[in-house]
């Protein structure tokens, strides 16, 4: 049913709860795992960084998502781990269209501040905005 499966992290505890969830549905499937974090480019507080400032950050989540890879390895899943810079829901968008994505597990809320209600603004323009089954966290 799922070939390659993608889950957005960004370190919050519904992202990984969803990692959870991406993996065991990878190993039932045999599917290859995409772990993907997106730096917003909106986000004003980044706009305002210095370069090296950035770089850290991309440097801390680069490193965040290659320790997810390598756990999941270690479990024995076929990963692929990317961190990408732009608006998160389309870069997700962009990403399952450039990597044949068969769906996608995301938490509902992550490092976004106020909750959003009951489901994160990222999680809800994901499920509106691609044409793959979406499983929310």
């Amino acid at each position: 049913m799922y070939d390659k499966i993608l889950v957005p992290t960004d370190g919050s505890d519904r992202s990984e709860k969803a990692l959870e969830m991406a993996e065991t549905v990878a190993e039932t499937h045999s599917a290859e795992l995409h772990i993907v974090n997106v730096i917003d480019q909106r986000n004003d507080n980044l706009n305002g960084m210095a370069p090296s400032a950035v770089n850290q950050l991309e440097k801390a989540r680069i490193e965040m998502v290659e320790d997810q890879q390598e756990e999941a390895e270690e479990e024995g899943l076929d990963v692929k781990a990317d961190v990408v810079h732009g608006v998160p829901h389309e870069e997700i968008a962009d990403y399952v269209e450039e990597h044949d994505i068969d769906g996608i597990i995301i938490g509902s809320t992550g490092n976004t501040g106020i909750d959003n209600l009951l489901l994160g603004s990222t999680a809800d323009k994901v499920l509106r905005t691609t044409d793959v089954p979406v499983t929310v966290v």
